[in-house]
C-alpha cells in the first residue's frame, strides 16, 4: 500500500491507494473546519471515485464483463423492453428526487438538507447502527473507518422519479407521503453527487452479490430490467425481480419487489441544487417561497383533484402571493 497525503480546504485526510487494484479508500479524516463546503465536496468526489473502483471490481457478479458489455446485451434485447423506459434511463432523463415534510421548509432554506445522522430523526427506519453498517458496506469501507467520518458527509436519501417519457406513471415510494413528507424536491443532475441501489439500501445489508453496493450513477442502466418487470407486472415505476426471459445473463440474488430506486446524495445539498419543487398539500409561502424564487426553482402544484383523486402536475404561479 502506498500512502498518499492529500489536503483540501478546511480538512486533512489520508487516502490509501492499492497498487494491485488502484482502488481508493478513505482511511482517516481530520476536520479542521467542519462547516467548509469545499471540504465536503472534495471528500465526496474522492469517495465516489473510490466507490466507482470498488463497484468495478464487483461488476463481473452481474454476469457481464463490464458496463459496455451489459449495454450491448440490453441493446440486442431491446424488443423485450419498453422503449420509453430505456430512452429515459440511458439518456439520464429520470428525476433525482427527495421528499421532505412541509414543516421543515424554512430549515431547508437556511441550512440545506440534512441526513439522519445529523437530525437524529427519520420518517423511515432509523436503526442508527444498521444504517452505519449499510453505508460502510455500500462504499466498500470498514465500519470503524466510516464511523469516524464527519456526519455531514454521510448520505441524504432520495429516490428516482419517472421523467417526461413515463410521467403518467405513479410516483412510487414505499410509505410515500405519510412516511417521507408531501414536498418533493427535484435536483439538477449536473450539480449533485449520487449513487443508487435497487430498493431500500437498509434492506440490502446481508446481501452478498453486487446489489449490496452503492452503484455509481453512470451505471443507472443496470436498473432497466428491474424497472421493466415493474412496468409489466403493475404498470408502476418500481423495480421487481427480473424475469429470465428478459435478460438471462443478468445475475442477482432474489430481489425484494414493491420498492423503488433509492438514491444516495453525497456532499453539500441545498436549494441551490434544486431545479423543481412540487407541493402536494400546502403551497409555498413567506421566506421559503422567496428562497425558491431566488434560486429560480420551478414550482409545481401536485395536489390531487378532489373529484377524481388523480394528481396531475401543474405549473404554479406565486404572483398572487405578493
Amino acid at each position: 500500500m502506498n500512502l498518499i497525503y492529500s489536503a483540501a480546504v478546511g480538512f486533512l485526510f489520508f487516502i490509501f491507494v492499492s497498487s494491485s487494484s488502484a482502488s481508493l479508500a478513505c482511511r482517516d479524516l481530520f476536520f479542521m473546519d467542519q462547516s467548509s463546503t469545499p471540504s465536503l465536496e472534495s471528500l465526496a468526489k474522492a469517495t465516489l471515485a473510490s466507490n466507482r473502483n470498488h463497484f468495478d471490481n464487483l461488476f463481473s457478479q452481474t454476469g457481464f464483463k463490464d458496463y459496455e458489455s451489459y449495454l450491448a446485451a440490453l441493446s440486442s434485447k431491446k424488443i423485450n423492453f419498453n422503449a420509453d423506459l430505456v430512452d429515459m434511463i440511458l439518456h439520464s432523463e429520470a428525476e433525482y428526487s427527495l421528499r421532505a415534510p412541509s414543516a421543515v421548509r424554512n430549515q431547508i432554506a437556511v441550512d440545506g438538507f440534512k441526513n439522519f445522522h445529523e437530525t437524529k430523526t427519520s420518517r423511515g427506519f432509523a436503526f442508527s447502527e444498521e444504517r452505519l453498517k449499510t453505508e460502510a458496506q455500500g462504499l466498500g469501507m470498514k465500519l470503524r473507518d466510516y464511523i469516524r467520518i464527519n456526519h455531514r458527509f454521510k448520505p441524504k436519501y432520495g429516490y428516482l422519479r419517472p421523467g417526461h417519457q413515463l410521467s403518467h406513471l405513479e410516483d412510487v415510494v414505499y410509505g410515500n407521503e405519510a412516511r417521507y413528507g408531501g414536498d418533493i424536491y427535484v435536483f439538477n443532475k449536473r450539480a449533485v453527487l449520487v449513487t443508487w441501489t435497487l430498493g431500500d439500501s437498509l434492506g440490502r445489508l446481508n446481501r452478498s452479490d453486487w446489489t449490496r453496493a452503492y452503484i455509481p450513477a453512470e451505471y443507472l442502466g443496470l436498473s432497466v430490467p428491474f424497472l421493466e418487470t415493474g412496468l409489466q407486472r403493475r404498470e408502476r415505476f418500481e423495480p421487481g425481480p427480473v424475469k429470465t426471459a428478459l435478460m438471462p445473463e443478468l445475475q442477482h440474488q432474489d430481489f425484494m419487489s414493491g420498492s423503488y430506486i433509492e438514491l444516495q446524495f453525497w456532499g453539500q445539498l441545498s436549494l441551490e441544487h434544486v431545479e423543481k419543487f412540487i407541493f402536494t398539500h400546502k403551497p409555498p409561502s413567506g421566506a421559503f417561497l422567496k428562497a425558491l424564487l431566488h434560486y429560480n426553482i420551478a414550482i409545481f402544484d401536485g395536489r390531487e383533484n378532489p373529484e377524481t383523486g388523480v394528481s396531475r402536475l401543474q405549473p404554479w404561479s406565486s404572483k398572487k402571493n405578493f
